[in-house]
């Protein structure tokens, strides 16, 4: 009996020292795991960190995941898939996902789910779907998920709704206001970078370049993954839409070094895309045709129609240029451009627009380079209504001209229309063209002043100093640039979010000591110029060194919250002559910055 009760006793033991060691062991597996569901979790505008992908993919395979486990690993799951372009396996997931009986409609975790579709609805060119997900994202957010309140806000603001672009920028600003204080960068980053956005639709495109690289910036160190090089991508872009094609290539070396660690199918992709639409654009064939065999010996795994679509576009741009009409009606006959979605996409491309008609004339086709056509009208009509700048615009009465040569050169008899379909569409064509040019000239008027500090834009100030006559006798132009020599350092201590504050500082400051015929503008983000006209040498110098003086006597305190001055330096050009060339004289100045 006393056997019996002893063994008894050590199994009851046993049982006990076994069942705490293996509470204890599973416990610690659902602490770990919990602890890596907190570390591999991305703020909506950001991507999980690659690395941890790997391990995720793993726990996603475990059957002894809880239900709110997976749900929360698998939402992680498809922002990854977002990122490297993997976007119907994110959307098939994300739908079985927010339909799961193990949804909390308060969590987090939701929220970001309805978020991810709506980008997804929003790049697919599926605008209902996204606007009705951005809305429902915000009110799943508000008060609670700062990152999926604003993502989905900016979606919301730029894709939604008919706001104009000043109520757009309202929006987007007080957005700013709103989240400046919290110090966030990678959130400050993704509001600037939706500025960006919205100067570029509006061809500002050097003002969307300083959005997107303050965006770059504030997100350089925070982003994880493509996310590193979505907003310098957007930059590289708009400085290529302005024909600044130097500083594009420099910022595609910054692409290049930094892709050397994200390397993803669809990080390639994009940096093969940039780098073709400069060459295009520069007419940089040769290059143009290497860079093109590489997109092409790039795997096609992105399912993206668009991204696909703008790689024939490329191959279309260099049979145009052999003038291949095998390999342009090749292009045109692709099911591809059938798409809706891709149809939509390059319809409001002046880019490819352009191109199209280009190769309607290459091909002898008049329904294809009258179809272009009407998409350009099409598009000037709402770019008038908008007052956006519609830029690479093509002389259309040269281009009617050609059509007409066209009609004449091959039978297309039974295709024209009659005269007086003929008269009415030269007319229409006629009023849009006057429409555009006093569209135009309002523009103009608008576009010569600096929407940030109130001083004349860089193309403005560059004009009305290449206009001045020869100075009088025993006079000179003097031409001064002053570069602000701290202004990043300012940045840092301000916080970038602040920028635009130290800009309108310097406007004042140098607007208050100038006289009024001096012609006084921003030449860069970190530069201003001034000229001042039919002035004495001696006496050129000496007020332009009062004027730098000024300039770092500009305090930065008080309301900015911190106590500050501006360094500058200054590079002056006196001439006694007529400026002949003056962007050579301005990159000679700029050079002595460098040499300093």
């Amino acid at each position: 009996m006393y056997f019996e009760w002893l063994t008894s006793k050590v199994i009851k033991i046993l049982f006990s020292i076994v069942s705490c060691t293996l509470f204890v062991f599973f416990a610690r597996a659902e602490s770990d795991i919990e602890q890596f569901i907190k570390t591999v979790s991305a703020p909506s505008y950001d991507c999980p960190v690659p690395d941890l992908i790997p391990r995720l993919n793993e726990l996603l395979a475990n059957d002894e995941l809880t239900p709110l486990q997976k749900y929360r690993l698998s939402v992680e799951q498809t922002q990854h898939q977002i990122c490297i372009g993997s976007l119907a396996q994110a959307k098939n997931s994300l739908l079985s996902l927010t339909q799961s009986e193990y949804t909390d409609r308060s969590s987090d975790y939701y929220a970001d789910a309805i978020y991810q579709l709506a980008f997804i609805y929003d790049v697919s060119s599926k605008v209902f779907e996204a606007c009705k997900h951005y809305k429902e994202a915000i009110e799943l957010a508000n008060g609670k998920y700062n990152d999926i309140y604003v993502s989905a806000n900016l979606g919301y603001i730029t894709e939604c709704e008919t706001f104009t672009v000043q109520e757009k920028l309202r929006k987007i600003y007080a957005l700013l206001d709103d989240y400046s204080t919290n110090r966030n960068n990678g959130l400050l980053a993704h509001i600037h970078n939706s500025l960006g956005f919205v100067y570029s639709e509006e061809k500002f495109y050097h003002l969307a370049a300083e959005q997107f690289l303050k965006a770059h910036n504030l997100g350089v160190g925070v982003y994880n993954g493509s996310n590193r090089l979505s907003i310098l991508t957007s930059a590289i872009n708009a400085y290529t839409s302005s024909e600044q094609y130097d500083l594009a290539e420099n910022l595609l070396l910054d692409y290049e070094e930094i892709n050397k660690e994200v390397d993803t199918l669809y990080t390639n992709f994009i940096y093969l895309f940039s780098k073709s639409r400069i060459y295009a654009k520069q007419e940089k064939f040769a290059q143009l045709k290497a860079t093109l065999d590489a997109w092409k010996r790039l795997d096609s795994g992105i399912e993206n129609k668009i991204w696909n679509a703008y790689y024939k576009w490329h191959e279309g741009i260099w049979c145009l240029h052999l003038n291949d009409q095998v390999c342009l009606r090749a292009l045109f006959n692709d099911e591809i451009l059938d798409d809706s979605g891709v149809e939509k996409h390059l319809r409001f491309s002046s880019e490819w627009n352009t191109f199209k008609i280009k190769a309607g004339l290459a091909l002898n086709d008049l329904e294809l380079t009258k179809e272009a056509i009407n998409d350009y009208f099409y598009i000037e009509k709402i770019v008038s209504s908008e007052k956006v700048k519609y830029s690479n615009s093509i002389n259309i009465t040269e281009l009617y001209g050609k059509i007409q040569e066209l009609e004449s050169k091959v039978a297309f008899e039974k295709k024209l229309v009659s005269y007086f379909g003929y008269f009415a569409v030269f007319g229409v064509i006629s009023v849009s063209l006057i429409g555009y040019i006093l569209f135009k000239r309002r523009l103009i008027k608008q576009r010569e002043i600096d929407p940030i500090t109130g001083l004349y834009s860089p193309e403005s100030v560059v004009s009305k100093i290449s206009k001045l006559q020869a100075p009088a006798a025993n006079k000179a132009h003097a031409i001064a640039i002053f570069d602000l020599a701290n202004f990043r350092d300012l940045n840092r201590l301000m916080g970038v979010d602040k920028s635009d504050l130290i800009l309108k500082e310097v406007a004042s400051t140098l607007s208050t000591v100038t006289r009024e015929h001096d012609i006084l503008g921003r030449l860069a983000p970190e530069q201003f110029i001034l000229c001042l006209t039919n002035i004495e040498e001696a006496t050129a110098k000496s007020f332009l060194e009062r004027v730098r003086k000024a300039l770092e006597r500009t305090f930065l305190g008080g309301q900015h919250g911190v106590d500050a001055n501006l360094n500058s330096s200054m590079s002056i050009f006196i001439a006694t002559e007529k400026l002949d060339d003056v962007q050579t004289i301005l990159e000679d100045m700029l050079v002595s910055f460098t040499i300093k």
